[in-house]
């Protein structure tokens, strides 16, 4: 055969754990059936991937097939997206060839989360001589205990809560899909469950349709983080998927 390969990439800059939308495509004359999917390991980016797409028409009596592949990094510095390679014998030259995407360098924007500790104000302590205890003394004794009781109270409901399980509350990637404004936003908070779900699955599709193929499928934000739960099972540690 004799083919060509290219890859596009949504943005060179991002920020911490946001992610970076590549694309490859490898398109000629021949047959890409028997090629292996590519694969990206980096010790810096979580990269997470699609499975490739083949498409496969005859014209003019030659075979003309496009083979694309979508992954997406997300990390918390700089890194660089490597090159692919795909080699293959050229039936015109009669030579191996080999053809291959440039590296591509990622600039991490860092965002500096300033921690601010309030400050308590440090109140002289009244002393009290025995002669000089008062009803307003023992207004001040309740105070103070009605402060130490409110103190055992709130402990006692957070040791509750860490025994019986804390309160139902929406899960934080619930929230982020629901208020997902960007298709590629969403596709890149799904991606991670790809595979888990026959429904997300479809999701998934219909959001790269629409990136990738200018589809125009309408994905109903709210409904899908209602039935999250119901699509996939969720461990605490997915939950807490940095994205």
């Amino acid at each position: 055969g004799k083919y060509h390969i290219n890859a596009t990439i949504d943005k060179n800059s991002t920020k911490a754990n946001e992610p970076v939308n590549m694309t490859v495509t490898v398109s000629g004359i021949g047959n890409l059936e028997d090629i292996d999917d590519f694969t990206i390991e980096s010790d810096v980016a979580t990269v997470y991937t699609d499975k490739a797409k083949r498409k496969t028409q005859f014209q003019k009596g030659f075979e003309k097939t496009v083979m694309t592949q979508k992954f997406a990094f997300i990390a918390d510095r700089n890194f660089t997206i490597p090159s692919l390679s795909l080699t293959y014998f050229d039936s015109q030259s009669k030579k191996v060839k080999t053809i291959q995407t440039k590296p591509v360098p990622i600039y991490v924007k860092q965002t500096d989360n300033i921690l601010t500790t309030p400050k308590l104000e440090k109140k002289e302590n009244n002393i009290l001589l025995p002669a000089q205890k008062s009803s307003s003394t023992l207004w001040i004794f309740f105070v103070i205990g009605a402060f130490l009781a409110g103190i055992l109270l709130t402990l006692l409901w957070s040791k509750k809560r860490i025994l019986f399980g804390r309160d139902k509350e929406e899960l934080p990637l619930e929230i982020k899909i629901r208020k997902a404004k960007a298709d590629k936003n969403l596709l890149a908070l799904l991606l991670p469950y790809n595979g888990k779900s026959d429904k997300l699955d479809k999701i998934i599709e219909k959001l790269e349709a629409n990136l990738y193929e200018d589809a125009k499928y309408t994905i109903d934000r709210k409904e899908l983080a209602k039935k999250f739960k119901e699509y996939v099972t969720i461990s605490q540690e997915d939950a807490n998927i940095p994205l």
